[in-house]
């Protein structure tokens, strides 16, 4: 049978209930103040990448770090640092060649990143160096195609072409796949029941492999 709501509200039972808190409570601050060792998974991400260059590798994206502190200090390595750790890869690149992100940066850029306290011990990183290969892309000017559906306002009509800023655009990508290309589409614009003059945004279709030196085109109608 059920047991009545007094039972649980009794003396005796608030009394274990409250013991049994301050027990996980004290064993909760005892942990942390003993020394254990963790793993920290770090999100990685690359920038400083130019334009005119591809990364033909997969680098990680994510780095283990095995650590040996205070339970206090591994507690708050684990609730921080909820943003990428940035790897600038800024720099003279060559024709084809490869980056390589030895040990000592890596550390270094990690203890900049997690504000490593001198009691933290680092064990060990995976990986321990990253290496990234690339290519230098060929550029190419195309003119940007405005792909629209526009429909006006009976008895409306342009009072002219519509504008299109900026009207050509750099394009990078292999050479092979640049000299088949005779122009850059939009996104598809559509209007239904236009009636005055308009400005809006809009996106160059996205092509793979293929990166453009802007994204988003002005129009005016």
């Amino acid at each position: 049978c059920a047991l009545p709501i007094s039972f649980f509200l009794s003396k005796d039972i608030l009394s274990f209930l409250l013991f049994l808190a301050l027990s996980a409570t004290f064993w909760f601050v005892n942990a942390l103040g003993k020394e254990r060792e963790t793993t920290i998974t770090i999100p990685v991400r690359y920038i400083g990448i130019p334009l005119n260059v591809a990364i033909t590798n997969s680098p990680p994206t994510e780095i283990q770090l095995t650590v040996k502190d205070q339970g206090l200090m591994l507690f708050d390595y684990s609730k921080s640092n909820p943003t990428p750790l940035s790897i600038d890869v800024s720099r003279s690149y060559k024709q084809k060649g490869e980056i390589l992100i030895t040990a000592d940066q890596l550390t270094g850029s990690i203890n900049r990143y997690m504000r490593m306290q001198p009691t933290t011990k680092v064990l060990g990183i995976h990986p321990d160096s990253i290496l990234i290969r690339y290519q230098k892309l060929s550029v190419k000017e195309l003119p940007v195609e405005l792909v629209s559906n526009i429909e006006l306002v009976s008895q409306y009509m342009l009072s002219s072409q519509i504008s299109v800023k900026p009207s050509r655009v750099l394009v990078y990508g292999l050479k092979s796949v640049l000299d088949t290309m005779v122009s850059i589409q939009t996104e598809l614009v559509e209007i239904k029941n236009l009636k005055d003059t308009t400005y809006l945004r809009c996106k160059l279709k996205p092509l793979k492999a293929i990166r453009f030196s802007n994204s988003d085109i002005n129009l005016c109608i």
